[in-house]
């Protein structure tokens, strides 16, 4: 997760910096942050740290919650059409990138203490959501 937030926080200043930049050249820039959309991503995403058997298993938990709870890529594509009609410069996509962004903002030792949430292993929290939706074996 380190490497990834990290990538995330690059792209948001690249953005920002990219805006900046290039204000008053009829070029806009919009950090888009989707959040957990439907996409068959989280299938093919490999898992470090842990055996193969276990990254399918994840993977597919993660598949099931996307399939579930978040919209499809539909959903990022007009909210990418809106920003660029409306020259916005950040676009949180669902309500948990909006919550992320606005817990952000407003207290971030509250959204560090929400990103350890999941302690060593984020996926228990996951499965203990997931245990409470789906039968143990779909």
């Amino acid at each position: 997760m380190p490497a990834y937030g990290a990538t995330k926080a690059g792209v948001l200043m690249l953005s920002e910096s990219l805006r900046a930049e290039l204000s008053g050249t009829g070029v806009g820039v919009s950090a888009v942050c989707p959040g957990f959309i439907a996409t068959g991503i989280y299938r093919a995403a490999r898992y470090a740290g842990v055996d193969p058997a276990e990254g399918t298993r994840r993977g597919e938990l993660a598949g099931r919650l996307a399939g579930r709870w978040a919209p499809g890529p539909e959903t990022v594509a007009r909210a990418i059409v809106r920003a660029i009609e409306r020259d916005r410069p950040l676009v949180p996509v669902t309500a948990g990138a909006w919550g992320a962004y606005a817990l952000s903002r407003l207290s971030p030792a509250a959204m560090r203490r929400l990103a350890r949430l999941g302690g060593d292993d984020p996926f228990r929290l996951a499965e203990r959501f997931a245990g409470r939706f789906f039968r143990a074996n779909p």
